[in-house]
């Protein structure tokens, strides 16, 4: 009998069919589970140059109860996004930043997000260009700041906010410092922004938007903890930076879908202050200080991820020890790759598994006595 047929009586018993509802219910959960951890790419991050979309945002200065929006680590979970604040609306676009006074800051983006709150017309930038393999790497940001003399904040060193390939579990790091002056009692003094951040994968399940639905999403938890230098001199005129009171910190939370990228954002408010010591805003803070949630856009939804692709540049080099370094790109929908070997090829040929790697490269230390040696990488979704 095959494994998966279930038989049951002509008359089954209350009993049978509570038996069998167990079993459906419980595969229905677990195919629901499967589901609900998308892999996003680079793809499902990239934006044409002409895309835009629309999101609901609550007032800067009307903070918003999220305690029962937030959710928990783990999944599968479901976020209602259908509702919420609409006091305000951010407008998305994606533009060519070549050519303009603000891409010429940023001479190496190749993209701009441009976000205009709709009710007042200002205007935020991030310049940045998609590199395969790689992910979203950011040169920095454009935004009018009557703290800041300079609207242009050039990061000192690009910084990939989101790899190329992000799934359920996934944690990364990134610094971000630039520099500007700060307009103190109508002088300008250098000043020196530090923010270091760490992220999370950590939640997955479903999401439903206004006007646009539902889909599977997988959720990002950004901590930045801010450090302000201020440039002072000494007599002699060698200047430094030096930290300006204590760090202050922010939690960011991002809903990110197949296919259409950032639908949702809830941001704390920041706590600490330059006086005294401050602790991060917990997982499950309850104000938000934004509320964002895509209901509009231009783009065509695609189906996200569906079968991992396939390796096509397996390189090989070989070194004076007889170790093999084997290297490949990263291909879309791979959340792994195995490593195989064999000694010989032929129709019955038996590959051997050497390492199950989310890494684009492996060490083979086995010299194997100068014996030939064949390899294939195969993707995993």
């Amino acid at each position: 009998m095959n494994p998966c047929q279930l038989l049951l009586p002509m008359k089954p018993s209350l009993s049978n069919l509570l038996a069998l509802l167990t079993v459906i219910i419980s595969q229905f959960q677990l195919q629901f589970q499967a589901q609900a951890q998308p892999l996003i790419t680079d793809s499902d991050l990239t934006y044409k140059i002409g895309e835009y979309y629309r999101a609901h945002v609550n007032l800067p200065t009307v903070p918003v109860d999220v305690s029962s929006v937030i959710g928990k680590k783990g999944g599968p979970q479901f976020w209602d996004f259908s509702t919420g604040p609409t006091n305000d609306v951010f407008l998305y676009e994606y533009v060519n930043p070549k050519g303009t006074v603000i891409g010429s800051y940023f001479p190496k983006a190749t993209i701009a997000e441009r976000k205009t709150t709709l009710s007042s017309g200002d205007q935020g930038w991030i310049l940045y260009e998609h590199v395969s393999g790689v992910g979203r790497t950011v040169y920095g940001a454009w935004q009018e700041d009557p703290s800041f003399t300079d609207a242009a904040q050039v990061f000192g060193a690009p910084v990939v906010d989101f790899p190329a390939q992000i799934k359920f579990g996934d944690t990364w790091n990134n610094l971000v410092t630039f520099t500007n002056n700060i307009d103190l009692l109508g002088d300008g003094f250098p000043i020196r922004i530090i923010i270091t951040s760490s992220f999370a994968a950590d939640a997955y399940g479903v999401a439903e938007l206004p006007n646009l639905g539902f889909g599977d999403v997988l959720r990002v938890n950004q901590l930045d903890e801010i450090q302000l230098q201020l440039f002072s001199e000494d007599e002699d005129g060698n200047g430094t930076f030096n930290n300006l009171g204590s760090p202050v910190y922010s939690r960011f939370f991002y809903w990110i879908m197949p296919g259409r990228g950032i639908v949702a954002q809830i941001s704390s408010e920041t706590t600490g202050n330059l006086e005294g010591n401050a602790t991060p805003p917990p997982d499950n803070f309850q104000r938000a200080g934004y509320y964002v949630r895509m209901f509009a856009t231009n783009r065509v939804p695609s189906q996200g991820c569906t079968n991992p692709g396939a390796v096509t540049d397996l390189r090989i080099t070989v070194d004076t020890r007889g170790r093999a370094l084997l290297k490949w790109s990263l291909t879309d929908c791979t959340s792994q790759y195995r490593v195989e070997v064999a000694d010989e090829i032929s129709k019955n040929t038996a590959w051997r598994t050497l390492s199950t790697t989310s890494s684009n490269f492996h060490i083979d230390q086995d010299n194997s006595g100068g014996k030939a040696r064949y390899y294939r990488v195969v993707s995993l979704k």
